[in-house]
């Protein structure tokens, strides 16, 4: 819906989504035919919360469109939505009720969603460490393999 900095003139996810290459002077299409998942994990929102939490029914909305938009284009596949990592407190919070709410009004039984813990970086980055994303498979991968049957 926005970037980190609350723009919304850029390329975020409902543009990039269509793209094989996101060059604002050259975008390159993408055929979402030519790919067909089994599992489509969405862990996107970071940015939106970041300038603050944005309005509930627009953001919720959007997600809707876009995860209606995942289940046309690949009608084989289980969608999962996340929060992410980065996150923590009243955002975290917002952000879990917002994929709830998403998964309830898409009302589909290929999509649900999942938890994830927060892992804050290091000092020089608030983006999660090697370590932590490993950590973050970890936490992960057993959930996906749940909804999944693996």
């Amino acid at each position: 819906m926005r970037s980190w900095n609350e723009r919304t003139d850029e390329f975020n996810l409902d543009r990039l989504y269509e793209l094989a290459i996101a060059d604002p002077a050259r975008p390159e299409s993408w055929d979402q035919r030519r790919y067909a998942p089994d599992l489509i994990v969405s862990a996107i929102g970071t940015n939106d919360f970041n300038p603050g939490i944005p309005e509930r029914a627009t953001y919720v909305g959007k997600y809707v469109a876009l995860v209606r938009t995942l289940l046309h284009d690949h009608p084989q596949a289980r969608i999962v939505l996340t929060e992410g990592a980065i996150l923590d407190g009243a955002k975290k919070a917002a952000l879990r009720a917002y994929i709830d709410e998403t998964v309830r009004q898409v009302g589909d039984p290929r999509v649900s969603s999942v938890a994830s813990r927060h892992y804050p970086g290091d000092v020089l980055d608030a983006h999660p460490t090697r370590e932590q994303h490993a950590a973050m498979a970890a936490d992960l991968v057993p959930q996906l393999r749940a909804v999944m049957g693996w």
